[in-house]
């Protein structure tokens, strides 16, 4: 029994370097906390201190 192509296998090449070429792409340069403001992220510290504290 053949396998048929399934996904991007069964795109076109220039379909395929497309969507590999959109993969190494950021959507925005900064991610996750390197996006929030100064406020954030000691605020984010601070209760990430708290809580190793009750280990």
């Amino acid at each position: 029994m053949a396998k048929d192509k399934r996904g991007l296998a069964s795109a076109s090449e220039d379909t395929r370097e497309r969507v590999a070429r959109a993969g190494g792409e950021a959507y925005h340069e900064k991610r996750g906390l390197q996006a929030a403001n100064k406020a954030t992220r000691q605020e984010v510290a601070r209760k990430g201190g708290q809580a190793r504290g009750r280990d």
